[in-house]
């Protein structure tokens, strides 16, 4: 029999970015939750977890069998850093753009960033970025974080 950790592993494992869920796998899970917490063996109504950067996830079974799952995430606010100079973005983003808005090329990850060109770095799910090094010297990065 599963544990509730294996349960909340297969739920992390139902959860992207985007909100989207396989309603198949998540009909499966409130089957195994419901079992597993004594619910008699009949499929959970309504079933709550809270997973740190995931807020609080519901999932509802009505009397006809509709499946609704509300995945609420974490409002984050992105930062912005406007620079001509070096330095690294601190591992833990989630998200990151850099756009050379400069006239001569720059470097990101020790790669050559032209001016005029943006690179976007993004994870999906829990996931988060390592340490991002630039060198924006001689030319103007504008840089947006969002952690």
């Amino acid at each position: 029999m599963a544990t509730i950790q294996d349960l909340v592993t297969e739920f992390k494992a139902l959860y992207t970015d985007s909100g989207f869920v396989n309603p198949d796998l998540v009909t499966l899970l409130l089957h195994k939750i419901s079992l597993n917490s004594g619910g008699g063996g009949g499929v959970a109504n309504t079933v709550a977890i809270k997973d740190g950067a995931i807020s609080t996830n519901t999932l509802t079974i009505d009397s006809s069998g509709r499946l609704t799952a509300i995945i609420a995430g974490t409002q984050r606010t992105p930062s912005f850093i406007n620079t001509t100079t070096n330095g690294t973005i601190a591992s833990g983003a989630r998200k990151v753009n850099i756009a050379n808005i400069g006239t001569t090329t720059g470097t990101v990850l020790g790669a050559s960033l032209p001016a005029s060109v943006s690179i976007p770095f993004e994870v999906n799910g829990t996931d988060t970025l390592s340490a991002i090094t630039y060198d924006a010297t001689g030319t103007n990065f504008l840089i947006t974080v969002v952690v």
